[in-house]
């Protein structure tokens, strides 16, 4: 093999490995907020983490939590909102998150039987424990994603991920059309939920229920409960 086939190949091979270790095949997201970065949190694997815009004092950057709103506060509202469609821009990213799927939240239900989960998923759920805040802990106590007529668990089905992600963007395009100043829980009147919400919180239902600003709401609760 002469030299030009070997410089050929390695340059294929590392396009290759590029794509794939970002789990997906001609799509890279772009890094500017959010870091995918490799961790050893309970499985080998990778994790979403949100880049500091000035290292706030006592955080600890590859932490195995979901805690990261004080990142998420330090930035302002015009980096929020690219902090959030850069989350979004991890659909379809199918490498294995490092994280087992834990209790975030106070729930009496019955684990749900989904064990581990995607890249793809820890975006949509730190996304989501970002925006909604404290109300987490009621809204999204798992990083799971049900459908609710059937509660059937659908982590691994890919068409309703995608459906999933398309409502997302929709709630994303919709609210910051006024900057995220009045919104609600995103996947409120969707088929749709996160396992194990809690429906006797009624204030997350309700019309009137909003939030007012992205990052108003008290401390995120991203401590694994189990």
């Amino acid at each position: 093999m002469d030299n030009l086939k070997i410089i050929f190949i390695s340059l294929l091979y590392f396009i290759i490995s590029s794509q794939e270790s970002n789990g997906q095949t001609g799509k890279i997201a772009k890094v500017k907020f959010v870091s995918k970065i490799y961790s050893t949190c309970t499985i080998a694997g990778s994790k979403l983490v949100l880049l500091p815009h000035k290292k706030p004092k006592g955080y600890v950057p590859y932490a195995c939590t979901y805690e990261q709103d004080k990142i998420f506060s330090g930035y302002s509202d015009k980096d929020k909102r690219e902090i959030l469609a850069e989350l979004l821009s991890y659909e379809g990213d199918t490498s294995i998150c490092s994280k087992r799927v834990c209790r975030y939240g106070y729930t009496n239900d019955k684990r749900p039987g989904t064990e581990s989960y995607t890249i793809q998923i820890d975006a949509l759920y730190l996304l989501t424990t970002l925006v909604v805040g404290g109300y987490a802990t009621n809204y999204c106590p798992y990083p799971v994603l049900v459908e609710i007529s059937t509660g059937k668990e659908i982590n691994d089905f890919s068409e309703q991920v995608g459906e999933i992600y398309a409502i997302y963007r929709k709630w994303y395009e919709e609210n910051s059309k006024n900057g995220f100043k009045n919104f609600n829980v995103p996947l409120r009147n969707t088929r749709y939920a996160w396992y194990g919400m809690r429906d006797s919180k009624k204030y997350l239902l309700k019309d009137s229920f909003k939030i007012h600003k992205l990052g108003s709401a008290f401390a995120v609760v991203g401590v694994c409960l189990d």
